[in-house]
């Protein structure tokens, strides 16, 4: 496969890494002080927020990532285009 290929593999394989270490990191503490009864409704909303963006990150780049693959086994070895648009 193209180097090109290998490269958006990784960097999504990376992202997906990322993003499952901080969701992790977030749920923790949320879970726990929710049963404690520490979060305050302002706490609250900016906690779940965080962990939405979290969520939309992590399927973002499993769905970016299936879209690499699918496109790297339907080009030729030199053809793959990233799923990415070009800035």
């Amino acid at each position: 496969m193209s180097n090109s290929f290998e490269n958006t593999t990784g960097f999504r394989k990376w992202n997906i890494t990322f993003f499952s270490v901080f969701l992790v990191m977030f749920l923790i503490p949320y879970i726990r002080f929710e049963t404690l009864g520490m979060l305050v409704l302002e706490t609250r909303i900016i906690m779940l927020g965080m962990i939405a963006i979290l969520i939309f990150g992590l399927v973002r780049s499993i769905l970016l990532l299936r879209v690499a693959r699918k496109r790297a086994k339907t080009c030729k070895s030199g053809d793959f285009v990233s799923p990415m648009p070009a800035r």
